[in-house]
């Protein structure tokens, strides 16, 4: 059973080294007996287990990563290490812990352990149906359990596996194999490409150097598929973590080292500038602390016997590139400017502000009724043999009173879709 657990917790369903129970206990242990059939011996029947069960449907066992490399699921020796229990109660920050002997006492909420250790809680990233907020879910996969109860993720940053099925294996997530993209991508800088044209106009219109009269196609949204912090990261760290609004935040001080639970709000707002105003189109992803930065620690022993302690302090502060895939509108130019305004942001506090930001665009003219096609349709390549006229415009912006600016850019609709072919002769052979 602990090997089932080590392999299970080592698959990061939700991204982190969790094993939500109820997803997991119709799977075969090498015994031939399922989880469940393992346990119930020891819960006194099935029917008492499953009791538990429908009690606490997120029940997790979760297996720590501990500082030091003193112990986390990689280093976990199943075959003789018998780790302790832990409880993580909502009620107070100390922990029930049992030992492998049976032996029962309370750990102080500031003392990390040093041995092995699996803990038991509440799964705080899955939800399931019938739980407060589950329907308003966006994720995009529903897991199923035997009993047939429907899980969510609460975010699909905590998806691993639909995750990995699109994380490009390279190092820069800009870049990606061909067979990864849309055909009509492809097609987009086949066409364009060589004379420079607008690859979008040829996503969006169908319009090609011979077709140069097309409708609106919405086949295709804009999305912001990823975002980096590029900056100093352990600055960027400083500026948006605080224990104070909830943020997540990497312990440091006497015994202590790893993160707390929480999220980051990572918010996009994109200003969409319209022939009748500017509109704001936000996003949201939740990112926890582990998953945005990367974090080591330096130890020191201070004090002197009895009460001499180690100390963590961190040491260095990485961040990871994040696949956030946060769809925005289809870019009707007959509609839209040439250009969208993208705002980032880590969000603290719900509490609203409204400034005002004065921005200018440019528009398109070559849009006309055209008969045969029945609607609107563009006519020729970029701007046409039409000109393009500027606006200016004011937008009054809302944002959150104490969130944190990460960033602005600008994107064109003349911007690449498609920079450059992939060179397969670069890529990875194990791949």
């Amino acid at each position: 059973m602990r090997g089932f657990l080590k392999n299970e917790a080592m698959k990061m369903s939700n991204g982190d080294y969790d094993v939500l129970y109820a997803l997991v206990k119709d799977k075969k242990l090498s015994s031939g007996k399922s989880f469940e059939e393992t346990l119930a011996p020891h819960f006194g029947g099935i029917d008492k287990l499953r009791a538990i069960e429908r009690e606490a449907p997120l029940l997790t066992m979760f297996v720590p990563s501990l500082p030091e490399n003193s112990f986390s699921a990689e280093k976990w020796n199943s075959e003789s290490q018998i780790p302790f229990v832990a409880i993580r109660l909502s009620n107070t920050n100390d922990v029930p812990i049992i030992s492998p002997e049976g032996e029962e006492y309370m750990l102080d909420s500031e003392l990390i352990p040093s041995y092995p250790v699996v803990v038991i809680k509440d799964n705080e990233r899955m939800m399931y149906k019938g739980q407060h907020g589950y329907e308003l879910l966006k994720s995009e996969r529903v897991l199923t359990n035997s009993e047939g109860v429907n899980y969510k993720f609460v975010d699909d940053v905590f998806d691993n596996e639909l995750n990995t099925a699109n994380l490009h294996r390279g190092v820069n997530l800009r870049t990606v194999f061909d067979y990864e993209l849309d055909q009509k991508l492809h097609d987009a800088f086949t066409i364009h490409n060589p004379a420079d044209g607008w690859q979008r106009d040829y996503i969006y219109y169908n319009i090609t150097p011979t077709n140069i009269v097309s409708p609106l196609r919405y086949d295709f949204v804009e999305t912001i598929t990823y975002f980096e912090i590029v900056d100093n990261a352990l600055t960027i760290y400083r500026q948006i973590s605080n224990a104070v609004t909830g943020d997540p935040y990497a312990r440091e001080g006497k015994n202590n080292s790893g993160w707390t639970d929480g999220n980051f709000e990572i918010r996009a707002n994109a200003f969409v500038q319209g022939r009748n105003g500017i509109a704001n189109v936000p996003n949201s992803k939740y990112l926890n602390g582990a998953t945005l930065f990367n974090i080591t620690y330096r130890s020191e022993k201070k004090g002197f016997w009895p009460f001499r302690s180690t100390y963590y302090y961190i040491n260095t502060v990485t961040a990871n590139p994040q696949h956030i895939n946060m769809p925005l509108v289809p870019w009707d130019l007959s509609s839209y400017s040439t250009t969208f305004r993208i705002d980032f942001e880590e969000t603290d506090n719900p509490t609203i502000v409204t400034s005002k930001i004065t921005q200018s665009a440019e528009f398109a003219t070559n849009f006309e009724f055209n008969i045969p096609l029945g609607e609107t349709a563009k006519v020729g390549l970029k701007f046409g043999a039409s000109s393009k006229f500027t606006e200016t415009k004011e937008l009054t912006v809302s944002q959150t009173l104490t969130s944190n600016p990460l960033g602005t850019f600008v994107i064109n609709f003349a911007d690449k879709i498609i920079t450059e072919p992939y060179d397969f002769s670069k890529a990875d052979p194990l791949n």
